[in-house]
């Protein structure tokens, strides 16, 4: 299978199923802050430090619409997304909240392989559990590379090899394949969970685990290794993600130890 292929592979895996599921905007943003309460500070803060704005994979909006209630009304918030169902839901979610925002976002249909953007023409790039899913992510950190002015800084969140989230995840994923071999199947646990209605409860993560076409996970190591071209490189762990929404919040200190994703936050040097 071609990248190419791959991609669009995964453009029909979220146009089946929008990221986090819910149906409304405010189901969506209550659902994903409760679930990852580290996102919403995060988010925050990128807003009042930066004046234009790129999300790689915005998804169905929640995050970006946060930002653009924060950023000054002469900012620039450009969403990037795969997922065409995923965009209008976006799109309709910013008409909705027109008035509560201060900058008007732009979404465009693309994916983190060719951006198809200006060279040196944002000062932050964000993207959140996104890049992982693409084939060549080493092109994707590139083209984040590219589209940053000298001296911008990228905010980037990719799932952690060693937490035991991930590991069940691969392990899941694994035994999977050993099913559809035996059983002439493709995909029979992630045909098996789209059939039950659990969204409400548990977003998409089951739905994510065992169809997703591509699901890739680092080290510590290998971050820095994606990341070399950038003048500096920091990162931390974030994200319980417990299915059990609204407890993570008063056990995130041990996202140090099992936390699933790294945050990575990446500068561009002046030159």
């Amino acid at each position: 299978m071609t990248n190419e292929d791959k991609i669009s592979a995964t453009c029909l895996f979220w146009d089946a199923n929008p990221c986090d599921g819910q149906g409304s905007f405010e189901a969506r943003k209550k659902f994903r802050y409760l679930k990852e309460p580290w996102i919403l500070p995060e988010i925050e803060e990128i807003a009042r430090k930066h004046r234009s704005i790129l999300e790689i994979g915005c998804g169905q909006g929640v995050d970006g619409l946060i930002m653009c209630g924060i950023i000054p009304p002469d900012g620039r918030y450009v969403g990037l997304e795969l997922s065409k169902v995923s965009l209008d839901s976006a799109r309709q979610a910013a008409q909705q909240l027109a008035e509560q925002l201060n900058s008007t976002p732009l979404y465009r249909k693309g994916n983190a392989e060719n951006l198809g953007l200006e060279s040196d023409s944002f000062e932050c790039v964000y993207s959140m559990g996104v890049l992982h899913h693409t084939p060549d992510i080493e092109k994707a950190v590139r083209e984040v590379h590219r589209v940053l002015a000298p001296g911008g800084k990228a905010y980037i969140a990719l799932y952690r090899t060693f937490s035991p989230k991930i590991l069940a995840a691969l392990l899941l994923r694994w035994v999977q394949g050993c099913c559809d071999k035996i059983l002439s199947s493709e995909k029979i646990f992630y045909k098996l969970f789209k059939k039950v209605p659990a969204q409400r409860f548990l977003g998409t993560a089951l739905l994510e685990c065992f169809g997703v076409p591509i699901l890739h996970s680092f080290t510590h190591r290998e971050i820095h290794e994606l990341f070399s071209n950038f003048e500096e490189t920091h990162t931390k762990t974030v994200s319980l993600g417990l299915p059990t929404i609204g407890i993570n919040k008063f056990i995130e200190p041990l996202t140090l130890f099992l936390g699933s994703m790294w945050f990575v936050e990446a500068t561009k040097g002046n030159k």
